[in-house]
């Protein structure tokens, strides 16, 4: 049921926010990445003088225009109304926006209404209709870090297509975040609304890639809740929303999917040879986040417990060329980078 993986989702990410990044884990496997030279800042990586023969890149193509007559407000009614509106529709990539969500009691008896951890009325979340390239196809440990690195795994192929989370503003840099696998209630007396404003940062997770232009879907889920002390089963309590979107973005276009930069990082020989060493998904993050300020790719492996912070060891890769810049050699940030 749609509900219950909702809950399985949550509870699983959940689990990876508390993940224990400076307790004793594996034993490293493997060989470090070379580390930038001694002059060079511990958080950036080293470029280099001249970037390495540029990989084949998608050609530009113009932008697809949005229809005219995109709603902003998506609204369900019955005894409960649910409300979800869009600041702006269409959505330009790069930008953040904000999404409001609203459940009105209207109803004659009180309403008792159940959320996690992060306390959202409404989850709402969107899927860009417009999929990536997934550039080339590797074997051996190159298509495992690929897979990896691209949010699949052993039983799952990686998404072709971006998310648009929505999240406090706070945590607007940050992309998704999980919640606390908890259910909190909070009772709506008749007449009464409870409301909240997330944000979409303007890129995609788990990647902070732009997205493709294009139409996209903008779900709101409303659940769980139920009236009175009426005792049905609260996975029968379930309002879902949908608002045609579409996304506008101009220099998407111009530059790699998430799967063209990891195919250029593992052009790099230096690169490749270091990933064969490592035991993929094993007490390791596989990273693939783009960098819009600097307008390139980090590509690279992060093992949790080789250092206190974790570092990430990888490359540098350009995001219109494929150029490998330079290695990546920092520490993970936990305030500003997303949790892998």
């Amino acid at each position: 049921m749609r509900c219950s993986a909702f809950i399985a989702l949550i509870a699983i990410v959940a689990i990876g926010c508390t993940a224990p990044v400076g307790s004793a884990g594996p034993s490293v496997i493997g060989t470090p990445f070379p580390s930038p030279s001694p002059e060079a800042p511990s958080n950036s990586g080293r470029l280099s003088a001249e970037p390495s023969t540029p990989a084949p890149s998608t050609p530009t193509s113009p932008s697809p225009s949005a229809p005219l007559d995109l709603a902003r407000v998506a609204v369900e009614e019955h005894d409960v109304r649910v409300e979800v509106e869009l600041q702006r529709n269409p959505l330009p990539a790069g930008e953040p926006s904000w999404v409001k969500v609203r459940v009105t009691n209207e109803g004659q008896s009180n309403l008792t209404w159940f959320h996690d951890g992060c306390a959202e009325p409404v989850f709402v979340h969107g899927v860009s209709a417009v999929a990536w390239s997934m550039g080339e196809e590797h074997e051996g440990q190159a298509a495992r870090f690929k897979t990896s690195a691209l949010g699949g795994h052993i039983a799952a192929a990686p998404d072709s297509h971006g998310v648009l989370s929505f999240v406090v503003k706070e945590r607007l840099h940050m992309g998704s975040v999980g919640c606390a696998d908890i259910g909190i209630s909070e009772t709506i007396e008749p007449g009464e609304s409870v409301r909240s404003t997330r944000w979409w940062s303007g890129f995609t997770d788990p990647h902070r890639a732009l997205p493709a232009a294009g139409p996209a879907t903008i779900r709101g889920f409303a659940a769980y809740y139920r009236r009175g002390k009426e005792s049905t089963d609260l996975a029968d309590h379930v309002i879902e929303l949908e608002l045609d979107a579409w996304i506008i973005s101009d220099a998407a276009a111009a530059r790699l999917s998430p799967a063209q930069a990891v195919d250029a990082a593992l052009s790099d020989p230096t690169f490749a040879a270091y990933v064969e060493t490592q035991a993929i998904a094993n007490g390791r993050a596989e990273i693939t986040w783009y960098d819009a300020d600097r307008d390139l790719w980090e590509i690279g492996v992060m093992p949790w417990y080789e250092t206190e912070p974790p570092r990430i060891h990888g490359v540098l890769v350009d995001a219109v060329t494929g150029g490998i810049l330079g290695s990546l050699d920092r520490p993970w940030d936990q305030d500003v980078d997303p949790f892998p």
